[in-house]
């Protein structure tokens, strides 16, 4: 197999994190637009559920409909599941693997914010060779504040896993979404 052929087969899955302030994704897609074209990968998996009790539609059903308009043509699936950062990219992992069988390469989409968090999660979930890009995003106080206790605390679970549905129910719950609980 030629060099070029190789490189045409490799499959290279994008996975855009979504956060729970519904208001600000069209703000964060139009960051992220320039970012996923540039970075051009196979697909891309749109993570993020119902993270609202307002919400009428899941972060990654939203962020879907906004990449549509800003990247027509961008293959995308949806992972509509993800309460969590760890449950954006263990989700999205499988869905991907699910779908295309081998991925070659792996790229995370996150904002500035949580960039810490995704680096360290990325790659106990995907792997050491994983990319990250982060475009700015306004935060609340308290979410950055939360960060780095939210980085420890998803990291040991990423390496527990019989831990993940416990810290799902309490994400939900805190979230104010309890219909969701039973979801996984």
């Amino acid at each position: 197999m030629s060099h070029a052929k190789s490189r045409e087969a490799m499959t290279t899955i994008g996975i855009v994190c979504g956060y729970d302030d519904l208001h600000t994704l069209r703000g964060y897609m139009s960051h992220l637009a320039p970012e996923i074209d540039s970075a051009a990968p196979t697909v891309v998996v749109l993570s993020g559920s119902v993270t609202s009790p307002d919400a009428n539609a899941s972060e990654a059903e939203v962020m879907a409909d906004l990449l549509a308009e800003l990247l027509p043509g961008q293959p995308s699936l949806i992972e509509d599941q993800a309460m969590t950062t760890l449950e954006n990219l263990v989700n999205s992992k499988a869905l991907a693997q699910r779908t295309f069988g081998r991925v070659e390469r792996w790229i995370v989409f996150c904002d500035a914010t949580h960039r810490t968090k995704v680096s360290v999660l990325a790659r106990l979930i995907l792997g050491p060779r994983v990319r990250i890009i982060s475009v700015p995003r306004r935060a609340r106080f308290y979410k950055r504040i939360v960060e780095p206790v939210l980085l420890v605390v998803e990291a040991i679970i990423a390496l527990v896993p019989r831990l993940q549905p416990a810290f799902r129910l309490a994400a939900v719950r805190w979230r104010g979404v309890t219909h969701l609980s039973s979801r996984a």
